[in-house]
């Protein structure tokens, strides 16, 4: 289990809404925060096949 923020995590789920906001710019901090650290490879990132279908069709 990984600790970030003070939380432990394993994974987190990500929305299709959070990765909208993230082509937009207009995520908040904290979530900002955290797609980072899955980029970065500190938290696992699960994304849904249909979040991905939905950010494919925006």
């Amino acid at each position: 289990m990984r600790t970030f923020l003070g939380v432990e995590y394993r994974s987190v789920a990500v929305d299709t809404y959070a990765l909208l906001a993230m082509a937009l710019d207009q995520l908040g901090e904290k979530a900002r925060q955290i797609l980072l650290s899955i980029r970065r490879g500190d938290v696992e990132g699960l994304i849904t096949s249909l979040a991905a279908y939905e950010f494919a069709l925006h």
